[in-house]
C-alpha cells in the first residue's frame, strides 16, 4: 500500500513511479 503525500487530495490522479512509489506529477 502506497501512502499519499498530503498535498494530494483523495481522488486526485497522479503518476507514480512503480519502481520507487514516489509520485512523479499530479495528472
Amino acid at each position: 500500500e502506497i501512502g499519499v503525500p498530503l498535498f494530494v487530495a483523495q481522488g486526485d490522479k497522479v503518476e507514480i513511479d512503480t519502481r520507487t512509489g514516489e509520485y512523479r506529477k499530479r495528472v
